[in-house]
């Protein structure tokens, strides 16, 4: 399986990054500046890219080759404000929303009215 975790140098992200490797999944990590990450791999089956998360298109080119996307995304405290690190969600994009299914017959359930 072809797995993209999002914040892979974090204290979550790195541990799922570990056990899916663990498990022989494919790995593309994506941090925030992956430059030092990427330098000093040595696992077999992961590459590092540089990702910022706040930038829906950026995010939507990495999905294709992807079976998943996990997101162990966390702003921390790298900035003095929080307005600088927390910005308003964008709209979701058609590749990142799921799929609208009307309800399946097989599954719909006459529920008996009054009389």
């Amino acid at each position: 399986m072809h797995i993209g975790v999002i914040g892979a140098t974090g204290t979550l992200g790195s541990r799922v990054v570990a056990e899916a490797l663990e498990r022989g999944h494919h790995i593309r990590a994506f941090s925030r500046d992956a430059t030092e990450a990427a330098a000093g791999e040595t696992r077999a089956n992961i590459t590092w890219a540089s990702l910022d998360v706040l930038d829906r298109e950026a995010v939507a080119a990495v999905l294709p080759g992807l079976d998943v996307l996990v997101s162990a995304f966390q702003p921390g405290n790298a900035s003095r404000d929080l307005a600088d690190t927390v910005r308003p969600a964008p709209s979701p994009t058609p590749a990142s929303t799921p799929p609208r299914h009307a309800p399946c017959s097989r599954h719909w359930r006459a529920t008996p009215g009054p009389g």
